[in-house]
C-alpha cells in the first residue's frame, strides 16, 4: 500500500458530508480505501476526516480491484460504485458515492 493516502471528499446535495482516504498499489491492481462521515449535526472538518479516514484506511483498508494502469478519474469511478454498493456503509456515505456517479456518467 502507498504510504501517503490521496484524498475524495464525499457531498451529498451540494453540502461536505465526508472524506474517502485512497491508497493505490499498482504492482497488485488494487485500490485501498476508507471513509469517515461526519454526524449530521456537527459541522464538517477536513483536517479531522481526513485524520480518521487515512487511520481507518492504514488498520483495515476496503480493497477494490482495478487495472495496473488506471487513472485517477479510474480509482475514483471504482472506489465510488464499491461505496455506493456497500450495505454496511453510512447511508450519507452512499448517498454521496451515488451522487457522485450520477454526476458522472462514464463510470463503469
Amino acid at each position: 500500500m502507498s504510504s501517503t493516502p490521496r484524498f475524495l471528499y464525499l457531498n451529498v446535495r451540494g453540502k461536505r458530508v465526508g472524506c474517502v482516504a485512497v491508497s493505490v498499489d499498482r504492482e497488485h491492481a488494487v485500490v485501498h480505501y476508507r471513509t469517515s462521515v461526519k454526524h449530521p449535526k456537527d459541522e464538517f472538518s477536513k483536517e479531522k476526516a481526513r485524520v480518521i479516514a487515512a487511520g481507518r484506511l492504514a488498520s483495515e483498508p476496503e480493497t477494490v480491484r482495478v487495472h495496473a494502469d488506471a487513472n485517477s478519474y479510474e480509482i475514483s469511478s471504482a472506489v465510488m460504485l464499491h461505496l455506493s454498493r456497500k450495505s454496511d456503509a453510512p447511508a450519507r456515505a452512499r448517498k454521496a458515492a451515488e451522487e457522485w456517479l450520477a454526476a458522472n456518467p462514464e463510470h463503469t
